[in-house]
């Protein structure tokens, strides 16, 4: 919640709390030697968020906080995949922090890979003008990549392209306001960058299998 009273997934700070049993526990389905897995939560790691894991969190938040009848299913697969990728990144830093042969300035090694970052940077460039006409261009220079690029680490870490990103991210946000039910269906059309009625319409029920008069209810 927004201090002008909006409601959004976007957000500052979001927490998880999961106790280092249950941790451990759902590493070893996953296949994660105990010993690794146990020693793991028993110390506190700090490393740049991954594109993977924004959008699973995003996703998460989006299920846990802004649905009106949050998915028992989807939010323990989403958290399952969460701890997952966790565990990914933070055995990835600790192998990393360890010395190597080269010098200091060879061996430094950045907190977040150069195709992670320029991902980052094009996440938080569409979140920034989400409701605004994508502009592919100022997109391209805020990630600091080729276009070619830039959509490929779309594709591999995100599994869509930009412009679907946006899409997604809109209608997810319009379904939001739609639930609160201050604002009419073609008012939200307009609030998340559609113009044409028609056309918010075809995409919301293509995204989510249903009309937004009924996701009004």
């Amino acid at each position: 919640l927004h201090e002008q009273g909006t409601v959004s997934s976007i957000y500052d700070t979001f927490a998880l709390f999961v106790s280092p049993n249950d941790f451990e526990a759902h590493l070893k389905k996953a296949g994660v030697d105990s010993t690794e897995s146990g020693a793991f939560p028993a110390r506190t790691h700090e490393f740049s968020k991954s594109p993977i894991l924004k959008d699973l969190v995003d996703r998460y938040f989006f299920c846990r906080i802004l649905e009106n009848k949050p998915s028992v299913v989807e939010q323990t697969h989403l958290e399952s995949l969460i701890l997952t990728e966790l565990f990914a990144l933070g055995r990835k830093q600790i192998k990393k922090a360890i010395p190597s042969s080269r010098t200091s300035k060879n061996s430094a090694v950045e907190k977040i890979a150069p195709d992670e970052a320029a991902l980052a940077r094009a996440i938080e460039f569409i979140e920034s003008h989400l409701f605004e006409k994508l502009d592919v261009n100022a997109l391209v220079r805020a990630s600091r990549t080729s276009q070619a690029t830039l959509f490929r680490f779309f594709k591999r870490d995100l599994g869509l392209s930009p412009i679907e990103y946006v899409r997604n991210r809109r209608l997810d946000e319009a379904r939001a306001l739609l639930r609160g039910s201050q604002y009419q269906v073609g008012d939200v059309a307009l609030l998340v960058g559609y113009e044409d009625l028609s056309s918010f319409s075809k995409a919301f029920k293509a995204h989510f299998g249903i009309s937004p008069s009924r996701a009004e209810r």
